[in-house]
Formats: C-alpha cells, structure tokens, sequence
C-alpha cells in the first residue's frame, strides 16, 4: 500500500484487524526503510467494505482462513469487469474467489518479497524478490500500476506449481520456527536448525 501510495496510484486499504486499522487511520502507513528512516503514507483504510464500491483492482493478502470473508465482500466491492488478484499462501483460495466472483474475475500470484511487522501500521521490509503472477486477459491495468510502483514482476504460464512449492516450504520452516520460537532469519542463519530443517 506504501509503495502504491508513493507512486502516485489511487489505493485504500480494507482491514478487519481493529488496531492495526485504528494506528493506519492515526498515523497512517508507517515503513522503516533500509537506512532506519521512518516513512509515512497517509493510506485510506476502512474497517467496512460497504463503503468501497466499483473497484478496479484488488490485491488481497490474508490469511486463508479469512478468505470466504474477503471473497464474500468483493462481491459487493469489486466492479463487474474488474479483478481480485489473490497473492496469498496455500492451496484453495483462487478456487473459493473463483466461487464467488467467477473465474474471469480472479487472478493467482505468489510473492517473495517479504516485511516484518514492528507494530500495528508499521513494517520494515525483510527482503525483495519477485511477485510471479498468472496470465490473465484483464491483468494490464494492474501490472502497470505494480510496475510504477517498482515491484518486480514476472508473468508465468500459471502460479499453481508455485504455489505448490511454497506451501512445502511452509510446511517445513513454519513449524520449527515456531517450535524454537525464531524468526526465519535467525532459524536459516543458524547450522543445527538448518539440519534439523533437512
């Protein structure tokens, strides 16, 4: 939403999570950047979809047990030409959107740039990489907003397969990370949790 915001494209942003909303509406989007500065974009956030109506785009980026509730919204939200790109972890959601919204409506990514959330409303990046995203006949518009914004952008064939490894990367770092209670950074710098991942 910060890199949109500062790039000049209309955003708002819809959340259910009423601090991390309440710091947003105060202070707005606050991001440490690579030098330490804090940075701040006075981004839109609303706690009610009702009050968004006949979007173009949308990126969403729960988790995916929020995913029936998102969709639910978009169907009220989301303008009828327009598309829902889903860049979340896990197997399932693009199919549930797809319920919803109908398959012409719905586009699949993954994403490997990453943050860390210092606060409610303020992150710090923790990594930059690739967002892969499906083709899709309606996918112009918003690649070009992701491009001005300076997101790396690859166009594949389908993100199903990624999706697929990345679930199984999860599903092996996430417990112990976890278990040990490290942050994936620290899990990966160290060698007897590296052999224990293996």
């Amino acid at each position: 939403a910060a890199r949109l915001f500062s790039a000049g494209i209309p955003i708002a942003m819809l959340g259910s999570w009423q601090e991390g909303v309440t710091a947003i509406r105060r202070f707005g989007v606050r991001m440490i950047d690579h030098d330490g500065a804090l940075l701040t974009y006075p981004v839109q956030i609303f706690s009610d979809h009702q009050l968004l109506k006949n979007i173009p785009f949308a990126i969403v980026l729960v988790k995916s047990y929020q995913t029936a509730r998102a969709a639910s919204q978009l169907v009220e939200c989301l303008s009828p030409d327009g598309l829902l790109l889903t860049l979340q972890n896990g197997i399932g959601n693009r199919e549930l959107y797809e319920h919803y919204l109908g398959r012409e409506r719905v586009s699949v990514g993954v994403t490997t740039t990453g943050a860390t959330q210092i606060k409610p409303g303020m992150v710090e990046p923790a990594g930059e990489g690739p967002i892969f995203l499906s083709q899709h006949a309606r996918l112009d518009g918003l690649r070009k907003y992701l491009n001005q914004a300076q997101f790396q952008l690859e166009i594949i064939e389908d993100a199903e397969s990624l999706l697929w490894s990345k679930l199984v990367i999860n599903a092996a770092i996430n417990p112990l990370t976890a278990l040990l209670r490290l942050p994936t950074g620290e899990f990966l710098a160290r060698p007897g949790a590296r052999d224990l991942l293996r």
